[in-house]
């Protein structure tokens, strides 16, 4: 290994990593996305009139999931690198007020090298009804309280998502800067 590229990494791996944990989106590049991940999408609460179709899909360009009501879709929901953005094609004002809750689980990125620690740059054109507080994670799963709601024809909730390293993201980068400062010696 060149003895430069060493010392230089040696010295600034305390850089990398700080650059690392910091919790925002710009330091997107530096762990994975959300592209290529299989992620679960499920309506709970309710009277079971909205459902997630398909369960389960790979996230990619392009809508992901098909919100239904009876049948009919109701809500597309697109989940981006680190974006979701779910809006309305019933073509009606539509309600929502029996406790519907959407439910995105397993997003973790495709090696689930990252963890959900907040939500970010939140918009919508839904009045009163929707707002921050009503979008709510763990590490792996965001959920959208849907109600209660009269969602307009054009109506749409989008947010990113904060992430950090997995816990195995910074064991790795721990082994990486102890092999480094090994082979210094």
């Amino acid at each position: 290994m060149n003895t430069d590229y060493t010392r230089f990494l040696g010295r600034n791996l305390a850089v990398v990593a700080v650059l690392a944990l910091t919790p925002t989106v710009a330091h997107a590049d530096l762990i994975g996305d959300l592209f290529g991940d299989e992620v679960d999408g499920a309506i709970v609460g309710g009277p079971g009139a909205f459902v997630v179709v398909p369960p389960t899909a790979i996230v990619g360009g392009g809508v992901e999931f098909v919100i239904e009501f009876v049948g009919t879709p109701a809500f597309n929901v697109d989940i981006g690198a680190f974006s979701v953005h779910v809006y309305s094609v019933f073509g009606a004002p539509i309600s929502t007020g029996a406790g519907e809750v959407l439910v995105l689980s397993d997003l973790d990125g495709v090696l689930g090298d990252f963890e959900i620690i907040g939500i970010t740059n939140f918009q919508t054109n839904q009045g009163p009804g929707i707002s921050i507080s009503d979008v709510t994670w763990t590490a792996h799963t965001v959920s959208l309280n849907m109600s209660p709601n009269i969602w307009e024809a054009d109506g749409f909730v989008s947010f990113d998502l904060v992430k950090i390293p997995a816990p195995s993201v910074l064991a790795l980068l721990g082994v990486a800067g102890l092999i480094v400062r090994r082979r210094r010696r």
